[in-house]
């Protein structure tokens, strides 16, 4: 219409109902493009406002579900899902899901539609599942709200959680450990000596404080969880919610590191934190991935990981514990999730295979002469 006045219009087609702006702006072309955004939102909040309610977008009912899923409590009055999850919850929907799905009314998605949606992602069996989990959830709600009688889900079947190999198993054995902890500093030797020998998970040891840990009675309460610098009430489950052992030298170690605070007059004390930061507070990010790789990668191991190092325990302690025990001390819920985190390792088959020979043996021996 002219070098600064524009004619915009915005269309939205939600199923059977077609929705139109048109509207003239004045300013440039970006100008232009920012007021057709806006438009389409406009036309968006319109179809949700005369949406009947028992029947809404996906976009919508997506918004209700992960309100109430951030509402959950157990017995303990404490959230069911960490915010983490939520966090991811809700960057699935946005990237994957509801862009292509989100304008369609609940009641009429169909499994092919989810189909094609995973179809195109293509490798990516992690992203797969967590989309996988969120329309499940989705899909659940819908049925117990009463918009839907049965499940929009299809029938896939999405591979397995990644299996690690004894080249590349993320895990160290007890040598390897002891390698490590004399190659890095005091004060990530204090961190790791934790990790290794309590199988805590990273956000769980540096959301630790002084008041969690009784040296006195040598154990420590994991309480909490830190999420991005974020100190959340407790870990995720109930299972995660534990009393740990503090087993030889950590005490030691952690009373050391303790004076060593106190002597310094560290700003960590303000907070408590067991594992801060040097502005004292708690870490955003996971610095511990550097202090691994450099390590091991001066010692020649494979990479390790944070996650590693509680993979490292889980698997030291099967071998001399049972599955019941290593689940309460490392709070996993399921002997699948204990067995994913196990490394069966060479020398362990060779072990195995020894003890079916020597039963062989043993048998034979038995055996009447002819």
């Amino acid at each position: 219409m002219g070098p600064d006045l524009w004619q915009v219009r915005a269309t939205l087609q939600l199923n059977s109902e077609r929705y139109q702006l048109r509207r003239q702006v004045r300013g440039s072309l970006d100008d232009a493009r920012a007021e057709q955004l806006a438009m389409l939102e406009e036309l968006r909040d319109k179809h949700d406002r005369v949406s009947p309610p028992e029947n809404p977008t996906l976009t919508v009912f997506a918004r209700r579900w992960i309100e109430e899923r951030a509402s959950e409590t157990d017995e303990d009055g404490a959230k069911v899902l960490a915010a983490s999850t939520l966090s991811k919850y809700m960057s699935d929907l946005q990237t994957h899901v509801l862009p292509t799905l989100g304008d369609f009314l609940v009641s009429e998605l169909r499994p092919a539609q989810i189909g094609a949606l995973l179809a195109p992602i293509i490798g990516a069996a992690q992203t797969r599942r967590n989309i996988r989990t969120v329309l499940s959830g989705l899909s659940g709600y819908a049925v117990m709200c009463g918009i839907r009688e049965s499940s929009f889900m299809p029938d896939l079947r999405i591979r397995g959680k990644r299996k690690y190999t004894e080249d590349a198993p993320n895990c160290l054995d007890a040598g390897q450990v002891d390698a490590v902890l004399h190659t890095i500093t005091p004060y990530w030797s204090c961190v790791v000596h934790v990790l290794a020998l309590t199988g805590q998970r990273w956000g769980e040891v540096s959301g630790l404080l002084w008041p969690d840990i009784d040296l006195d009675a040598k154990t420590a309460r994991i309480e909490r969880t830190n999420w991005k610098g974020t100190l959340q009430p407790r870990p995720k489950t109930a299972a995660g919610r534990r009393t740990i052992a503090l087993s030889e030298p950590l005490p030691e170690l952690l009373e050391a590191h303790r004076r060593a605070q106190l002597e310094a007059q560290h700003p960590g004390l303000e907070l408590g934190l067991v594992f801060p930061t040097a502005k004292g507070t708690p870490h955003k990010g996971t610095p511990l991935n550097v202090v691994l790789r450099e390590a091991c990668k001066s010692l020649g191991f494979p990479r390790l990981s944070p996650h590693g190092l509680r993979r490292t325990y889980n698997n030291l302690l099967r071998q001399v514990a049972e599955g019941a025990v290593v689940r309460s001390i490392v709070g996993h819920t399921t002997e699948a999730m204990t067995e994913h985190y196990s490394v069966i390792s060479l020398n362990e088959k060779r072990a195995a295979a020894g003890k079916v020979l020597e039963l062989v043996r043993a048998t034979k021996d038995k055996e009447p002469m002819p």
